[in-house]
């Protein structure tokens, strides 16, 4: 995470000069969504919900349906790709925009004014923002290609639980983990940069 964190606290920075006293600003955006009042905040308070539920059925799912576990491991996997994950590219995007870079949806031909204006352009747009603004890292190729083949019923599932995608088996506990460790270090760094960023400021940084 070390180039994410020089870049986005170059970004950040600037960021935060310009938008202290206003209210579509990036300051007021992250105070927002620590009060779950932003789609963002929703969907991190609604992903943990999600999860703690998961995690609890699969606890009492018989060890021997296998099935019904990676079943339910594949829709966690899901989950976290389209929530946590894509509230941190989300986040990446906004910072831009609030910094003056253009981010068009192709859908509607507007530009992203707001976080939910970012939260309505499609994924690969985003992607190819973030690739040209050197944000590549935040990138994650085969977790996208995965997202896809689930949310679009392309795999197999084996009566033992096992999984293949294009004929090669996923460890889908394994990519759970990856996705969920990424995410993780994603929100050390952005709190890390922030409070580095904002140390002087008042009110106090606000913990996400």
């Amino acid at each position: 995470m070390e180039q994410f964190e020089c870049e986005f606290k170059r970004h950040l920075s600037v960021s935060i000069k310009s938008s202290e006293n206003n209210e579509n600003g990036y300051l007021s955006l992250l105070l927002r969504m620590q009060e779950g009042t932003t789609e963002g905040g929703k969907w991190k308070h609604e992903n943990e919900a999600f999860l703690r539920v998961s995690r609890k059925v699969l606890g009492t799912v018989e060890r021997t349906n296998k099935m019904d576990v990676a079943l339910i491991s594949l829709a966690e996997f899901l989950w976290s790709y389209e929530t946590d994950y894509m509230n941190c590219v989300d986040l990446v995007c906004y910072l831009l925009t609030n910094n003056g870079h253009d981010l068009l949806n192709i859908h509607t031909n507007k530009y992203a004014v707001t976080f939910e204006d970012v939260g309505d352009i499609s994924a690969f747009v985003k992607f190819e923002f973030l690739k040209a603004h050197d944000f590549r890292m935040l990138i994650r190729k085969n977790d996208k290609d995965l997202r896809n083949s689930i949310a679009h019923h392309n795999f197999l599932l084996g009566e033992d639980g096992t999984i293949k995608v294009k004929g090669e088996p996923i460890d889908i506990f394994k990519r759970n983990s990856g996705l969920l460790c990424f995410t993780s270090k994603f929100w050390r760094s952005f709190t890390k940069c922030f409070k580095e960023c904002a140390s002087d400021k008042e009110p106090t940084v606000p913990t996400l």
